[in-house]
């Protein structure tokens, strides 16, 4: 009997995707003023181009500047943690040729995971109700 063997991203996909900052129309708890919430808001929306575009590195940039602002919001860590486990994926798939002709600089996958790994478990411990952190901290810790 065959087994076949199953990636993470096969197996977690549905936890990394990118969920939309909601919109100030959205935000009916207006937790923050107006011009503060469009500037998290403009930056998430950002990180969610760049992720979706496989701009890893520019989206955990973008949701990295919406954390300073509103830290600790669920959205932004996951997305960021997304990012940071997506990252740490493509680089542990790279090719021994692509890296010897074009050396990477920066943090390593294991790095990557960590800082995914980090995000995911403030988000179950702040906001535990559901199961995409829960996923995404799973598929952290298998990339580490």
């Amino acid at each position: 009997r065959d087994f076949q063997m199953v990636t993470p991203s096969a197996s977690f996909s549905a936890a990394l995707v990118v969920e939309d900052f909601p919109s100030l129309e959205r935000d009916d708890k207006m937790e923050m003023p107006p011009d503060k919430h469009r500037e998290v808001f403009d930056l998430a929306q950002c990180g969610a181009r760049a992720f979706r575009e496989r701009r890893f590195d520019e989206a955990i940039s973008f949701y990295s500047k919406a954390h300073n602002l509103r830290s600790g919001d669920p959205i932004i860590l996951s997305n960021r943690s997304s990012a940071f486990c997506l990252i740490s994926q493509v680089l542990r798939e790279r090719s021994a040729a692509d890296s010897e002709y074009q050396p990477l600089n920066g943090l390593d996958p294991t790095t990557h995971a960590e800082l995914a790994l980090k995000d995911a478990e403030k988000v179950v411990t702040t906001h535990g109700n559901s199961p995409r952190p829960y996923l995404l901290k799973a598929y952290a810790l298998i990339l580490v």
